[in-house]
């Protein structure tokens, strides 16, 4: 007899979209950089649990997934989306407020507003 055996995954996914306001062409050398991390510790650097690179980018709205595995999570602390747009090595737009997932009864799914880097 042949022994069954059923894998569960344990990768989740958290869903978005990026905008920014501004009416702005990008080149085609731009990408969106979005980073999935753990922020809990206040004063220390945050810890990157995940990072997806997007280009082309296309129009507004830009959607993203990005993975994580639910065995790095810890239901005691705080997690966050970062996302900022790089174009011909520069940054151009990034996030200025924090949009916090997953744990605490936070969503999985963001709307994120990026806004310009002043040159």
């Amino acid at each position: 007899m042949v022994g069954c055996s059923t894998t569960q995954s344990s990768n989740d996914v958290i869903k978005g979209t990026v905008i920014y306001r501004e009416r702005i062409a990008l080149t085609p050398s731009a990408y969106l950089e979005v980073i999935l991390a753990d922020v809990s510790l206040a004063d220390a650097p945050y810890i990157i649990l995940n990072k997806k690179i997007i280009s082309p980018l296309g129009q507004t709205p830009i959607f993203f997934e990005i993975n994580y595995d639910r065995r790095q999570i810890l239901e005691n602390h705080s997690y966050s989306v970062m996302a900022k747009i790089v174009d011909h090595g520069s940054l151009v737009f990034i996030n200025d407020q924090a949009y916090t997932v997953i744990t605490k009864n936070q969503s999985k799914e963001v709307s994120m507003v990026l806004r310009r880097v002043s040159n």
